[in-house]
This record gives C-alpha cells, structure tokens and sequence, in this order.
C-alpha cells in the first residue's frame, strides 16, 4: 500500500467566501480539479491553492472583512519572541508599520503581522550566549558577507560564557568587553584589522594573550588577528601533567625531566635535565625560536603591530 497523500480524492475544505469544495481528481500536485457544493468545477489547478487557501468561486463575492481601526492598533504593545517588549507607534497600513522597543530603537516600515507573531526581533536583545547582540537592523547570521565574523564572535563568546561549550573550562575566568558584547562594534574592529594571507599560509585567529601574557579580556585593546599557525605554535604543549611546565615530562626510569616540543610540525625531544627549571628553560628557548622564525616568514603579510607582538612573545614557565 502506497503512502497516502495529504490532498486525495474526497478532501473538502471551505475557502475564505464560505464555501466547500472537494477534490475530484488528483493526477499530481500540479494538476487536481474540484468541484464546489453547488457542482461548479475548476480543473488543472495547483496544490499551492489549496494550501494558501485562495481558491474562489467566480459566482460569489468575497465578504467583507471586520479589520480593526487603524485608530485602535496605534499604541498597541506585546513582548516578541525575545520577550522584549515593543509597541506600535506609527500604523499606516498591515504591511507599513513601525515599532519601538522599550529601549528606545525603532524598526521602521514592518508588518503587522511579524509584530502579531512576536517575530519582530531587537537586535540589542542579548540573545547570544546571554550577553551579545547584534547591535543593528541588518539580520547579519543571513548575510554571507559577515559569516566568518559573526562565526568567530558568537565562539568568543560561547567559550567565555556558555558552560555548555567544550572549551568553557579553560576560558571560564575569561571575559569580553562590554563594548564587543555588540556583534556591530566587533565586525568595525575585525574589518579594520583583517589582513590577507597568501594561498596555502593559512587563516588569522582572534588572540587575546600576544599583547598581554595572561590576559583575561577580550576586546579591542588587547586582542590581535594573527596567522592561525603561529597560534598553534605558541599554544601547542606536549606534557603528561597539567603540574608540569609547557613541553615537560617525567621520566620515572631516570627520575630526570624531558624537554619535548614542536618543530616544523613534528614532535621533537631535546633531551633529559636534572631540574624542572632546567627542562622548561630548554622548552623555552627551542618554542620561542620557534615563533620568532614563523614571526619572519610571516613578516611581509603582518601589520607591523602583529609583527612586533609575535617577535616579542616570551614563552614563560606558568604557561
């Protein structure tokens, strides 16, 4: 037995003049034909009439609707979607209204309807990760142009603030500006700063700790866009315990400490040292040579700012 279809023979339904109709013939969802109560019959018509329910009988006119006085929507209030509160404060027709939420911003020129539904959204509702918003009328999760960027504010903000997101453990004593809580003030910034890489030297990454080790704040006077590669250089750590230092390990058979790191993408081990101290210091040494040669690969490409910050970076052992 065949799967049913929504719309068979013998269907019947009312249209908006108050009268019934039923399918009599259904060859596809292209091409059905009714028959209305008083045997009046349309034939080859679409689905799509149905479902938008606009299918009418010639004979009889359409009754007259009882629409609520322009007079009596202006100042008509409702929370949306968000729960944001917003108002009618100019009614020109159903489809040309404008509505002001509580606080203060204005969308201009929607539709009743979207504000009936609660689908007129704030766009300084903090809808993402309880703290950010996007700060403008443009919809910018739609716009192709500002993927990537809402794509990198909306991780920044998960990993400070959503306990839900995998990396939140290692950023939980991590904040945002209040001034980058707003997706508009953060795509400013990441365009002013945004610089191209060659084909096949990879992306940028949004680093808060090049210009201040430790640092906790994520915003505009402490972050930098710098080579996705030179990040994982810096951040990359080889170790068998959170206890020890970047790049040491325990040796147990000898009771000496390794030093191990990471060259030119491959695991590289630089011998076995009496103390902790005398382990990392060798860590130290290889990873920052490490970031100062990829520093001056990348030279050409970077801001002079990225640059400086790169070539300065100093490996420490509280890393």
């Amino acid at each position: 037995m065949g799967k049913e279809r929504k719309y068979d023979v013998g269907y019947t339904q009312t249209n908006k003049q108050g009268l019934k109709f039923t399918i009599i013939a259904y060859r596809n969802r292209m091409d059905i034909d009714i028959e209305f109560e008083d045997g009046f019959k349309m034939e080859h018509i679409r689905v799509e009439k149905i479902n938008q329910n606009t299918l009418k009988h010639p004979d009889y006119p359409m009754p007259k609707s009882n629409r609520t006085p322009i007079e009596k929507r202006l100042g008509e209030t409702k929370c949306n979607n968000q729960g944001s509160e917003m108002t009618i404060i100019a009614y020109r027709k159903e489809s040309n209204i404008d509505v002001q939420f509580s606080n203060g911003f204005i969308v201009e020129h929607t539709q009743y309807q979207l504000f009936e539904r609660g689908a007129i959204l704030d766009p300084f509702y903090p809808t993402y990760s309880g703290v950010g918003y996007l700060g403008m009328k443009t919809y910018y999760k739609e716009a192709k142009e500002y993927k990537h960027q809402l794509e990198v504010w909306t991780s920044m903000l998960k990993r400070c603030y959503n306990e839900n997101c995998k990396r939140h453990t290692w950023y939980e004593d991590c904040i945002v500006a209040e001034e980058w809580h707003c997706f508009a003030n953060f795509l400013k910034w990441y365009n002013e700063h945004y610089y191209e890489l060659p084909y096949g030297m990879g992306d940028l990454d949004l680093d808060k700790d090049m210009k201040s080790h430790n640092n906790k704040v994520y915003g505009p006077d402490t972050c930098l866009l710098i080579p996705a590669a030179i990040n994982r250089r810096i951040y990359h750590r080889i170790t068998s315990s959170s206890d020890l230092p970047l790049g040491v390990t325990y040796d147990k058979k000898t009771g000496k400490y390794k030093a191990r790191g990471r060259i030119d993408k491959k695991d590289v081990y630089f011998g076995k040292y009496d103390t902790i101290e005398e382990a990392f210091q060798r860590v130290k040494f290889e990873k920052e040579s490490e970031i100062r040669k990829a520093a001056e690969l990348y030279k050409p490409y970077m801001p002079q700012e990225v640059y400086d910050a790169v070539i300065n970076y100093k490996v420490e052992i509280t890393d």
